[in-house]
This record gives C-alpha cells, sequence and structure tokens, in this order.
C-alpha cells in the first residue's frame, strides 16, 4: 500500500443525481459552499420524514459515477482490467 501512496491516481467522482432535506441551522461555512456548487449538479429537495427537520439536514441517497486514471508506469497484471458496474447494496 506504501509504493502505492508513492504514485497515486487522478480520478473524478461525479454527482448524477442527489436527494437531500435540508437542516433548520446556520450553515457551517463548507456546507454553504457544497450547497452553492451543488445548484449546478442535480438533485432534488425532500421534506424531512415525519415533518421533524434536524439542524443538519439529511443526504438521503445519491447516484453517481466514479472514474480512475492510473499513470502509465503502473503495471498492471494482463488479466486485471477494469469493468463499468452498479453499485448494488
Amino acid at each position: 500500500m506504501l509504493e502505492l501512496l508513492k504514485h497515486p491516481a487522478a480520478g473524478e467522482l461525479r454527482i448524477e443525481d442527489s436527494r437531500l432535506t435540508p437542516g433548520v441551522s446556520d450553515a457551517a461555512p463548507f456546507a454553504r459552499a457544497w450547497a452553492l456548487a451543488g445548484m449546478r449538479a442535480r438533485h432534488q429537495v425532500e421534506p424531512a420524514i415525519d415533518g421533524k427537520s434536524s439542524p443538519r439536514g439529511a443526504f438521503l441517497w445519491m447516484r453517481f459515477s466514479a472514474t480512475l486514471w492510473f499513470p502509465a508506469s503502473w503495471k498492471l497484471p494482463p488479466d486485471l482490467h477494469g469493468v463499468p458496474a452498479p453499485c448494488v447494496p
């Protein structure tokens, strides 16, 4: 594992869709910044369960895609290859 840390790979996590319940307290600066950036991502605001909002809100679910780009110097076994696959709970 330490050898992998010497040559990290780049990647991208793209949020395709999400469901959120807003909180009722003053958001921390990082949450405020995420909320502003999140306006560019597809999402839906859901009402609080039982109509009871929490201070922080809730993150209900997210659909995403992840891509990793491995450095050309990585030597992988010939039988190892990437295959797109859905995440299942």
